[in-house]
């Protein structure tokens, strides 16, 4: 067996497989993290009295009185199809 084809063969890694099959909730820091917008970015893309708020962008979740989290399926998706977007223009 070659090792292009061992490595093929291989199953995912844990990070990779636990992040496509489980959804998990994901803090303001992660979520900038994965995106790679700042915070206050990420704030101004869910606020729709802000200029530039994003109807695309996922709705954090309200946990508590003071807790805030995103679904990371829904950031996952978010993701998927701006690329897309951006192969297709």
């Amino acid at each position: 067996m070659k090792e292009s084809e061992a490595v093929m063969n291989e199953p995912p890694s844990p990070s990779f497989a636990t992040q496509e099959s489980e959804a998990r909730l994901l803090r303001i820091d992660e979520v900038s993290a994965i995106v790679g917008l700042k915070r206050t970015t990420i704030w101004h893309r869910c606020n729709p009295d802000s200029p530039y708020y994003d109807a695309s962008f996922p709705k954090p979740i309200r946990i508590g009185s003071r807790w805030i989290a995103w679904n990371s399926r829904d950031i996952q998706t978010w993701i998927a199809a701006i690329t897309a977007q951006g192969h297709s223009g």
